[in-house]
């Protein structure tokens, strides 16, 4: 599963739970690379 999958967009006509911003969107995605850089590390 990849995680960045849920910072997309929802399809049109579909309300989304709540908006991100954009800087939201980055700091999340960031953080989601981060850790799978560190489960790299540990396989």
């Amino acid at each position: 599963m990849n995680y960045r999958d849920f910072l997309e967009d929802p399809p049109s006509g579909v309300d989304p739970c709540y908006e991100l911003d954009a800087e939201t969107r980055e700091a999340v995605a960031s953080g989601i690379d981060e850790l799978a850089t560190f489960e790299k590390l540990w396989r």
